[in-house]
């Protein structure tokens, strides 16, 4: 399905869409609730995973925090939260009024609280980032406490140890020489004095930088695994958030427009008329040669397209009589047929346009009335002349005075200059012209004028009109805004085999209206 199409069929249905705008606004409109303001407060943590190499999250940096997500989310973390906060907040409404947003493949957690206090918004934001972190403080202390409880306790052991080792070197410390300038007596190393208590320190010692070493990793890795930095606290709401009555009402209206696109989509596929001139040229297969302009005056005064074209119409027929001439064959008298795709086309208008505009040029001009069914020239411009040359009865060879068989007759001359409006029948015996006249009617009309325009009617209304369209130079088919498909299709399989000029026509004031009897 093409783009043009598809705008052309918004164009034509576009009130099918703000139809559906409509609808869908409705739901919106009756489920609107009195729900309080809410105020929004945001928070940012900054969750870094660990990096000591103890578990493998360089290459999945977002496993971490969703874990810590779980954490955020946790009722031990909103009962202490709500704890903090006060006010009889309870830990389910704490839950209701906070959400988490991770930005994937980042370590950024964003802590959004909504609820109808802007101040108690931002409390409650502030509590869980604070808790949070304490909560991280508190599980590294219960991984390093049973060491530090182990390392006080060897410490105790040692200084034990150590005062025993004193009580026995102390008497030899003491000691004075025997006699004056005698040295002191040696003074001998634990392990002589005492093998057990010597060995017992040993162990106390070794076992002590075990553990010490072992609270050292221990505290590296829980600090690293509970790293976490405020990015920025909690935020005072200056503004309430747009409601979610506003939310529904634009997803409303933005889904009822999507359904009245489609729906305009399917409307112009499944309809009989055609959208655009766009449209018609794929039907035709010509281009379009231009629109006429729409003019309330052509509809209002009858004879207004004849006699006194508006200033914007004549513009419009100047350029499509330079591209009838330019494209006609015959130098001595130029015919144009001008036909309609159905009623109601135009053709009366445009045909007296034409008409009206090689005569203001200075050509002497025949404007024919060949619509068959209704004859609106006629109908404007009276009965035909009853003494007329053309009209009047001639003697046969028998003697006998016999209507004449002229298939033209004339009307009263009109008040442009060069220009006559006469009818096209098939004679007093046959009000109808057939198909086998057309020739002859052609013929005298041109002997008659420079330039002969035939008001045809519908294309297709009569073999006539498709033979009259076969025989003139210039032929001028006229599209109205509301066409169907199947009468254009019809009229462009009929003029298949020759050129013709397609012209849109409005659909307002499409045909001179007759006059009231």
């Amino acid at each position: 399905m093409e783009l043009a199409f598809i705008t052309s069929a918004v164009r034509r249905y576009f009130w099918v869409v703000l139809l559906f705008m409509a609808l869908g606004a409705v739901p919106a409109v009756l489920l609107k609730s009195d729900d309080a303001a809410m105020y929004q407060s945001r928070a940012v943590l900054l969750v870094t995973p660990p990096s000591d190499g103890s578990a493998s999250y360089a290459s999945e940096p977002d496993r971490y925090v969703v874990n810590q997500l779980s954490v955020l989310r946790s009722d031990e973390l909103a009962v202490s939260v709500a704890a903090a906060v006060g006010g009889g907040a309870s830990a389910q409404v704490v839950q209701s009024a906070v959400s988490f947003d991770h930005r994937p493949k980042t370590d950024v957690v964003e802590v959004v609280v909504e609820t109808t206090d802007p101040a108690f918004s931002q409390a409650i934001g502030n509590a869980y980032i604070d808790r949070y972190l304490d909560l991280l403080e508190t599980q590294t202390s219960e991984v390093v406490g049973p060491l530090d409880t182990e390392l006080e306790g060897i410490n105790a052991e040692l200084a034990t140890n150590a005062a025993a080792q004193a009580a026995l070197l102390t008497p030899y410390l003491q000691a004075e020489p025997a006699a004056a300038g005698e040295a002191y007596p040696p003074i001998p190393v634990i392990e002589q004095l005492s093998p057990d208590l010597a060995a017992q320190y040993e162990v106390l010692v070794a076992r002590y930088n075990v553990l010490l070493e072992q609270r050292g990793r221990v505290d590296m890795t829980a600090r690293l695994n509970a790293s976490g930095k405020i990015v920025q606290r909690a935020t005072m709401p200056a503004a309430p958030e747009t409601s979610s009555d506003k939310l529904l009402l634009a997803m409303g209206v933005v889904g009822g427009g999507f359904v009245g696109f489609l729906a305009a989509v399917v409307m112009a596929r499944l309809s009989p008329r055609v959208l655009d001139n766009t449209q018609a040229e794929e039907i035709l297969g010509v281009q379009v040669f231009g629109s006429l302009p729409s003019e309330r005056m052509l509809a209002n005064h009858h004879r207004a397209a004849l006699e006194e074209p508006p200033p914007s119409v004549i513009t419009f027929i100047e350029s499509l009589c330079v591209q009838i001439e330019s494209g006609a064959q015959r130098a001595d008298t130029l015919t144009v047929a001008v036909v309609g795709t159905q009623r109601s086309s135009g053709v009366t208008t445009l045909a007296s346009a034409v008409a009206s505009q090689f005569a203001a040029n200075g050509s002497s001009v025949l404007l024919v009335d060949a619509d068959q069914r209704h004859p609106e020239l006629t109908s404007l411009f009276g009965n035909p002349r009853p003494d007329a040359p053309e009209n009047r009865p001639r003697r046969s060879p028998t003697g006998k005075f016999v209507a004449a068989p002229k298939r033209l007759h004339r009307f009263n001359t009109t008040i442009v200059p060069n220009l006559n409006v006469v009818s096209f029948s098939g004679g007093p015996s046959n009000s109808t012209m057939r198909r086998q006249h057309v020739d002859e009617a052609v013929s005298e009309a041109m002997a008659q004028a420079d330039v002969v325009v035939f008001d045809g009617g519908p294309l297709m209304a009569a073999s006539s009109t498709v033979q009259l369209s076969r025989l003139c130079d210039a032929v001028i088919l006229t599209i109205p805004g509301r066409q169907n498909v199947r009468p254009l299709a019809a009229a462009a399989a009929a003029l298949r085999n020759r050129s013709f000029l397609a012209v849109s026509t409005p659909s307002g004031h499409t045909s001179l209206r007759l006059p009231a009897p």
